[in-house]
Protein backbone atom coordinates (compact mmCIF):
# COMPACT_ATOMS: atom_id res chain seq x y z
CA UNK A 1 0.00 0.00 0.00
CA UNK A 2 0.85 3.73 -0.73
CA UNK A 3 0.49 6.99 1.13
CA UNK A 4 -2.50 7.81 -1.13
CA UNK A 5 -4.43 4.63 -0.16
CA UNK A 6 -3.89 5.50 3.46
CA UNK A 7 -5.43 9.10 2.73
CA UNK A 8 -8.10 7.80 0.54
CA UNK A 9 -9.27 4.24 1.57
CA UNK A 10 -10.31 2.69 4.67
CA UNK A 11 -7.34 1.53 6.97
CA UNK A 12 -7.70 0.01 10.44
CA UNK A 13 -5.54 2.47 12.66
CA UNK A 14 -3.58 -0.83 14.09
CA UNK A 15 -2.43 -1.59 10.33
CA UNK A 16 -1.09 2.27 9.67
CA UNK A 17 0.73 2.04 13.34
CA UNK A 18 2.12 -1.21 12.59
CA UNK A 19 3.14 0.60 8.77
CA UNK A 20 4.63 3.30 10.32
CA UNK A 21 6.62 1.73 12.97
CA UNK A 22 8.07 -0.55 10.34
CA UNK A 23 8.99 2.47 8.26
CA UNK A 24 10.81 4.44 11.36
CA UNK A 25 12.60 1.28 11.94
CA UNK A 26 13.78 1.28 8.38
CA UNK A 27 14.63 4.50 8.39
CA UNK A 28 16.43 4.42 11.66
CA UNK A 29 18.52 1.46 9.96
CA UNK A 30 19.58 3.40 6.60
CA UNK A 31 20.75 6.59 9.20
CA UNK A 32 22.77 4.01 10.77
CA UNK A 33 23.91 2.04 8.13
CA UNK A 34 25.21 5.12 6.37
CA UNK A 35 26.92 6.66 9.85
CA UNK A 36 28.87 2.90 10.10
CA UNK A 37 29.49 3.08 6.73
CA UNK A 38 31.38 6.59 6.59
CA UNK A 39 32.96 5.65 10.42
CA UNK A 40 34.47 2.48 7.99
CA UNK A 41 35.68 4.57 5.54
CA UNK A 42 37.22 7.13 7.69
CA UNK A 43 39.05 4.12 9.85
CA UNK A 44 40.31 2.59 6.10
CA UNK A 45 41.54 6.37 5.32
CA UNK A 46 43.44 6.72 8.76
CA UNK A 47 45.04 3.23 8.84
CA UNK A 48 45.97 3.78 4.83
CA UNK A 49 47.53 6.87 5.95
CA UNK A 50 49.50 4.85 8.73
CA UNK A 51 50.70 1.90 6.06
CA UNK A 52 51.59 4.49 3.53
CA UNK A 53 54.04 6.06 6.36
CA UNK A 54 55.19 3.10 7.64
CA UNK A 55 56.17 1.85 4.10
CA UNK A 56 58.06 5.58 3.23
CA UNK A 57 60.05 5.05 6.64
CA UNK A 58 61.01 1.20 5.79
CA UNK A 59 62.09 2.56 2.10
CA UNK A 60 64.18 5.51 3.50
CA UNK A 61 65.90 3.50 5.87
CA UNK A 62 66.82 0.80 3.29
CA UNK A 63 68.12 3.77 1.27
CA UNK A 64 69.85 4.76 4.04
CA UNK A 65 71.53 1.04 4.28
CA UNK A 66 72.23 0.76 1.00
CA UNK A 67 74.58 4.18 0.96
CA UNK A 68 75.76 3.72 4.42
CA UNK A 69 76.78 0.06 3.76
CA UNK A 70 77.86 -0.36 -0.02
CA UNK A 71 77.53 -3.44 -1.55
CA UNK A 72 79.79 -6.22 -1.14
CA UNK A 73 83.25 -6.64 -2.92
CA UNK A 74 83.91 -9.67 -5.12
CA UNK A 75 86.37 -10.86 -2.31
CA UNK A 76 84.17 -10.20 0.53
CA UNK A 77 81.18 -12.48 -1.22
CA UNK A 78 83.74 -15.28 -2.06
CA UNK A 79 85.22 -15.25 1.68
CA UNK A 80 81.75 -15.00 3.22
CA UNK A 81 81.18 -18.48 1.24
CA UNK A 82 84.70 -19.87 1.96
CA UNK A 83 85.17 -19.68 5.40
CA UNK A 84 81.69 -21.60 7.04
CA UNK A 85 82.63 -24.50 4.13
CA UNK A 86 85.93 -24.54 5.62
CA UNK A 87 84.99 -24.10 9.03
CA UNK A 88 82.34 -27.14 8.32
CA UNK A 89 85.46 -29.24 6.83
CA UNK A 90 88.23 -28.27 9.38
CA UNK A 91 86.12 -29.05 12.70
CA UNK A 92 86.49 -32.63 12.92
CA UNK A 93 90.00 -32.17 12.74
CA UNK A 94 89.62 -29.33 15.11
CA UNK A 95 87.92 -31.49 17.61
CA UNK A 96 90.48 -34.65 16.96
CA UNK A 97 93.32 -32.68 18.33
CA UNK A 98 91.50 -31.07 20.86
CA UNK A 99 91.04 -34.64 22.18
CA UNK A 100 94.27 -35.86 21.84
CA UNK A 101 95.49 -32.81 23.54
CA UNK A 102 93.11 -33.90 26.46
CA UNK A 103 93.75 -37.62 25.89
CA UNK A 104 97.78 -36.57 26.52
CA UNK A 105 97.23 -34.35 29.72
CA UNK A 106 95.40 -37.46 31.11
CA UNK A 107 97.84 -39.81 30.63
CA UNK A 108 100.52 -37.48 31.86
CA UNK A 109 97.90 -36.88 35.15
CA UNK A 110 97.58 -40.50 35.67
CA UNK A 111 101.58 -41.33 35.12
CA UNK A 112 102.04 -38.84 37.73
CA UNK A 113 100.19 -41.07 40.84
CA UNK A 114 102.98 -42.30 42.36
CA UNK A 115 102.68 -46.41 41.37
CA UNK A 116 101.19 -45.57 37.77
CA UNK A 117 103.16 -45.61 34.93
CA UNK A 118 102.42 -45.83 31.21
CA UNK A 119 103.09 -49.12 29.94
CA UNK A 120 103.93 -48.44 26.45
CA UNK A 121 105.87 -44.97 26.23
CA UNK A 122 105.21 -44.62 22.18
CA UNK A 123 102.60 -42.68 20.59
CA UNK A 124 98.76 -44.24 20.95
CA UNK A 125 95.53 -43.50 19.27
CA UNK A 126 92.40 -42.68 21.22
CA UNK A 127 93.48 -44.74 24.47
CA UNK A 128 96.71 -46.09 26.54
CA UNK A 129 97.63 -48.38 29.12
CA UNK A 130 98.62 -48.20 32.58
CA UNK A 131 100.50 -50.27 35.18
CA UNK A 132 98.91 -50.12 38.29
CA UNK A 133 100.14 -51.09 41.94
CA UNK A 134 97.28 -52.29 42.71
CA UNK A 135 95.23 -55.28 40.84
CA UNK A 136 93.49 -54.01 37.72
CA UNK A 137 89.76 -55.82 38.92
CA UNK A 138 89.92 -53.72 42.26
CA UNK A 139 89.90 -50.41 39.80
CA UNK A 140 87.86 -51.50 36.57
CA UNK A 141 85.26 -51.74 39.62
CA UNK A 142 85.90 -48.56 41.65
CA UNK A 143 85.97 -47.00 38.04
CA UNK A 144 82.29 -48.70 37.22
CA UNK A 145 80.92 -47.84 40.31
CA UNK A 146 81.02 -43.87 39.04
CA UNK A 147 80.27 -44.91 35.35
CA UNK A 148 83.68 -44.63 33.93
CA UNK A 149 84.80 -47.28 31.25
CA UNK A 150 87.96 -48.16 32.72
CA UNK A 151 89.13 -50.86 30.11
CA UNK A 152 89.63 -54.57 30.17
CA UNK A 153 91.17 -56.92 32.78
CA UNK A 154 94.22 -58.40 32.08
CA UNK A 155 92.72 -62.24 31.27
CA UNK A 156 90.74 -60.62 28.91
CA UNK A 157 87.18 -60.43 29.97
CA UNK A 158 85.27 -57.17 30.70
CA UNK A 159 84.36 -55.99 33.96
Amino acid sequence: MGAVDFLTKPVSLKYLLNTVQQADKAICLRRLDHQYRVMLSEELDGRTAEVKQLLAEVEAVKQELLTSHPSPSVDECIKSIFLPGVRYELSPVVETISGMTALLEEDERIAAIDGYRLTFPGPYFHEFCVTCPKPVTEIIEAAKRRRILAGVAPQGRRM
